[in-house]
């Protein structure tokens, strides 16, 4: 959990303690109605101290649960409402599904 301070009204940080900075990343999810796309926007709190290694190893550990969930669909359901393209990642050659998906580590 980070560490929270006194929050005032000039506070960007929303009480943050200034080690940390936020990330704001967008998520857009094509809805199967029209060819449009929702935002889903999300913050992610990264530690200024941090290497651009750990930056990103932190990011993907936020994320994986979103990606699991549509490996998930795909292996179920052959398609995804995630998405309309079909997850074409891969790990030493191999396409990742979602049985391997776990067994990867950072």
């Amino acid at each position: 959990m980070l560490p929270l301070g006194t929050i005032s009204k000039t506070d960007s940080n929303m009480g943050i303690d200034a080690e940390w900075t936020k990330v704001v990343f967008h998520i857009y999810q094509e809805t199967s109605y029209r060819q449009e796309y929702i935002n889903l926007p999300r913050i992610f709190w990264a530690k200024k101290s941090w290497t651009l290694k750990e930056l990103h190893l932190n990011f993907f550990d936020y994320i994986k649960d979103i990606l699991r969930r549509w490996l998930k669909d795909v292996k179920e359901y052959e398609t995804s409402d995630r998405c309309n393209q079909l997850p074409n990642y891969k790990h030493n050659g191999e396409l990742v599904t979602f049985d391997t998906f776990d067994k990867l580590t950072l």
